[in-house]
C-alpha cells in the first residue's frame, strides 16, 4: 500500500512528532498488517489460497509504500514549485497521483497470485482496485489525524498588500541557491541584488544574521560553514558596515554571542524595536509540527507538517504583536498576522533578516 507520505529526514533530538512516528511504523510495520488483510480479502474474493494471496500482498505493499517515500515530495515532477499558494490544491493531486502510482506498483504481485485464473488481468484489475479502495480511507485518516495543518486551514493565503504592511521596513535573504544576497520589501516587489557569492559545496551552509555594533547601528553579517562542523569552524564574514538603524537580531546575538551558531533560529523569534511593547515573544520550534506559537495572554500556534509538505519554521523576526517574517521550509519567505488570520508569501529565499 502506498500511502500519501514520504520519508521524514529524521534526527530525534527528543521524541520526532506524530507524523514521523506514523510514517515509521507504517513503512517498518503497518504494511504487514494490511497486507495480511488485503491478502485474506483478495483469498476470499478470488478463491486462492491465503498464504500465497497474502505473500504477494506482502511484496506489493512493502514495494509500494517504499518507492512512495521516495518519491514524494522530492523526487516527483513538479513539486520544486509547491509553496504556501498552491500546497491545498497539490495535496489533493498528490493523493490522487499516490493512489495511482499504488495501483500501478502493486499490479504486477496481484497478477502473481491470480495469473491462473481463466481471466487473469480482468481479475487483477478488480483486485488491486477492490484491496486498495478499502485500506485506503482508514489509512488517509490516520494520516490526516497525525498531521498539523493549522497553517493552512485556520489562514487566509493573502496577496502583498502595500497598503497593510510598514513602508520603512527591508528584507534582506538569501537567493534559492545561496549564492545572492536579494533585498525587496514587503510590499511583494521584485527583489534586487546586493551581492553575489560563490557556490557553495552541497554539505556546507550560509546564515544571514544582524549584529548590533551601537545601539543604533547594525552590520548584516554572513556565516559560512560545513552543516558537520561545530560553529567555531565556520567563517565570519560582513556584508553590509552600518546598513540599518534597527534590524531583528537573534536571541544568541543579543545575549553578547558572537555569532547564531549554524543552526537557524530556533527558540525565541528575533525581536525589532516596534515589538518591544509586545505582550509576549513568539517561539519557533525544533519540528514541523511545533510551527510558530506564543503562550501566555491571545496564544496562537501555526504549524505545517503533513505528508507531502513538513515544512519547519526558520529564522523569525517578530517585527510587532501582530506581525512576523520567517522562513518556511526550504525557501519559502512569509509574512504573518497572526490576529488577523493571514499569511503572505513574500518571496522565495532563505534566511530573512529585517531591517529598518
Amino acid at each position: 500500500m502506498l500511502a500519501h507520505l514520504h520519508l521524514p529526514d529524521i534526527v530525534f533530538a527528543n521524541m520526532g512528532t506524530p507524523l514521523m512516528w506514523m510514517t515509521l511504523l507504517h513503512l517498518f510495520i503497518g504494511n504487514a498488517v494490511i497486507a495480511l488483510f488485503e491478502g485474506l480479502l483478495l483469498a476470499a474474493c478470488f478463491k486462492i489460497r491465503r498464504l500465497t494471496a497474502v505473500g504477494y500482498e506482502l511484496l506489493a505493499n512493502y514495494a509500494s509504500a517504499w518507492l512512495g517515500a521516495w518519491i514524494f515530495p522530492h523526487h516527483f515532477p513538479g513539486t520544486a514549485d509547491v509553496n504556501i499558494t498552491n500546497l491545498h490544491t497539490w495535496l489533493w493531486q498528490g493523493v490522487f497521483l499516490a493512489f495511482m502510482l499504488t495501483l500501478v506498483v502493486e499490479s504486477p504481485f496481484i497478477w502473481l497470485g491470480l495469473r491462473k485464473r481463466s481471466h487473469p488481468v480482468r481479475s487483477t484489475l478488480l483486485g488491486v482496485l477492490l484491496v486498495n479502495t478499502i485500506s485506503y480511507p482508514p489509512l488517509a485518516v490516520l494520516y490526516l489525524s497525525s498531521s498539523s495543518t493549522s497553517m493552512l486551514t485556520q489562514l487566509e493565503i493573502a496577496a502583498p498588500n502595500t497598503s497593510d504592511t510598514p513602508k520603512d521596513l527591508r528584507l534582506y535573504f538569501l537567493s534559492p541557491e545561496g549564492n545572492q544576497v536579494l533585498q525587496t520589501d514587503l510590499t511583494g516587489t521584485p527583489p534586487v541584488m546586493v551581492k553575489s557569492l560563490p557556490a557553495l559545496p552541497a554539505e556546507q551552509g550560509r546564515h544571514l544574521y544582524a549584529l548590533p555594533t551601537t545601539p543604533r547601528s547594525f552590520d548584516l553579517m554572513l556565516l559560512t560553514g560545513s552543516n558537520r562542523k561545530q560553529v567555531e569552524e565556520w567563517h565570519l564574514q560582513t556584508l553590509l558596515a552600518n546598513f540599518s538603524s534597527d534590524a531583528g537580531v537573534e536571541p544568541e546575538v543579543a545575549h553578547d554571542m558572537p555569532s547564531p551558531g549554524p543552526s537557524p533560529n530556533r527558540g525565541p523569534a528575533s525581536r525589532m524595536a516596534p515589538s518591544a511593547g509586545a505582550e509576549d515573544s513568539y517561539q519557533v520550534g525544533s519540528y514541523a509540527n511545533e510551527g510558530i506559537r506564543k503562550w501566555g495572554s491571545r496564544p496562537f500556534h501555526f504549524a505545517l507538517e503533513t505528508p507531502f509538505a513538513m515544512w519547519h519554521v526558520r529564522h523569525a523576526t517578530q517585527v510587532s504583536d501582530d506581525l512576523v517574517i520567517f522562513q518556511l521550509g526550504k525557501d519559502q519567505i512569509c509574512l504573518l498576522r497572526p490576529y488577523s488570520g493571514k499569511i503572505t508569501l513574500l518571496a522565495r529565499g532563505q534566511s530573512p533578516v529585517v531591517a529598518r
